[in-house]
């Protein structure tokens, strides 16, 4: 009975779906504005700046990344199938000789039904390589991330991402879907007592 009221009560609460995406079976190439990888159908990736997004692999990647060309102040847009609570990504292409030595940063922004709810940015180790990290957390139902300085000016890089990590936020039951559970419960609970 003890374990039939544990589930009852975990169900209710409602569940979360998490998902990584390495882009390490999605193939080579030029993809389309609306890409989505193979695994996960819960986001899909757009070039807010034209249509430049390829796959490859890249000195400045992790084994097959996703990029998005050209060098202009394009963004990658990410948007998913329902409300997201955090999201992390790793990084590359944060070149500092692009600009002078300059400090780079890079940038998440979420958005939920087209308003900012969230920015953040990390200071970019300016070495070039996928070896850094940046992760957001709120509701969210898009997300883009691009290269900047500090102050915000967007900067044409090349935006080269792989290794994202996002959570789709707990999905509540319907009221009534707690009574169901607990009632399914309890006739398991009956049957093993009359045996």
């Amino acid at each position: 009975m003890k374990k039939s009221v544990v589930v009852v009560l975990s169900l209710a609460a409602g569940f979360a779906s998490a998902d990584f995406i390495d882009f390490e079976n999605d193939g080579f190439g030029s993809v389309a504005n609306g890409f989505v990888s193979v695994d996960s159908a819960n986001v899909s990736f757009s070039d807010t700046f034209g249509a430049d997004l390829v796959l490859n692999v890249y000195p400045e990647g992790d084994g097959n990344s996703l990029a998005v060309f050209d060098d202009d102040a394009s963004r990658l847009l990410m948007s998913f199938s329902g409300t997201v609570s955090n999201l992390s990504l790793d990084f590359g292409n944060d070149d500092g000789g692009y600009v002078g030595g300059t400090p780079i940063y890079a940038f998440l922004r979420g958005l939920l039904g087209g308003v900012e709810t969230a920015l953040v940015s990390i200071a970019a180790n300016n070495d070039d390589l996928m070896n850094q990290s940046i992760s957001i957390a709120g509701e969210f139902d898009q997300i883009e991330f691009y290269y900047a300085l500090s102050d915000g000016s967007e900067l044409g890089l090349i935006e080269v991402v792989d290794n994202i990590n996002f959570e789709m936020a707990v999905v509540p039951l319907p009221p009534g879907a707690f009574a169901g559970l607990a009632l399914l419960g309890g006739m398991g609970a009956y049957r093993r007592i009359r045996r």
